[in-house]
Parts: C-alpha cells; sequence; structure tokens
C-alpha cells in the first residue's frame, strides 16, 4: 500500500513537472495527488496521515526536481519501477 501512495506522489509530481514543459494535463496530477493523500489520511488517521503526506510529498518532489531534468525520470522507468516495487511488497508481506 505505500509503495503505491509513493508512486502517486512521484507520479503527481513528475505530472506537474511535465505539465510546466506542456505535456499533461493538470487533473491528471491533482487526482494523482488527492488519491494518495486519501489512501494515507484514511489508513494512518488525521495526524499522522497528514504528517505522512508532507514527507511523502516533500520526498517526491525532491526526487523530480533533482533526477527529472537530467533525464534519468521517465514514464516507462517510473511504472517499471513501481510495479517491481509492489511485487516486492506483496512478496515480503505474504511470508
Amino acid at each position: 500500500m505505500y509503495t503505491l501512495v509513493g508512486f502517486l506522489f512521484l507520479a503527481g509530481f513528475y505530472l506537474c513537472y511535465s505539465r510546466s514543459k506542456g505535456r499533461a494535463p493538470m487533473w491528471i496530477a491533482a487526482s494523482a495527488f488527492l488519491a494518495g493523500w486519501l489512501l494515507l489520511v484514511v489508513t494512518m488517521g488525521w495526524g499522522a496521515g497528514l504528517f505522512a503526506v508532507l514527507a511523502y510529498a516533500m520526498c517526491a518532489g525532491s526526487l523530480v526536481v533533482l533526477l527529472a531534468p537530467f533525464g534519468f525520470i521517465r514514464r516507462r522507468q517510473l511504472l517499471a519501477l513501481a510495479v517491481a516495487s509492489l511485487l516486492l511488497e506483496f512478496l515480503i508481506s505474504s511470508s
């Protein structure tokens, strides 16, 4: 679940970054942020959820601003990383 939240925040920030170049609509990025925010607040409660939202948002924003200009973050790579992380999370949680 935390992998999905991290992917939603990272994808939202990346889409906002791509939006400045005119490649992505804003409503997709906003819905990714909102879904990540709601998922964290519902599962962790208001206090811890809001604190976790701030931490995830700062981390995702820093990663995108740092790595996207160099071309290290692309859509396919982001999707492959999310799938590998989800598989690893399910593998660890099932044992």
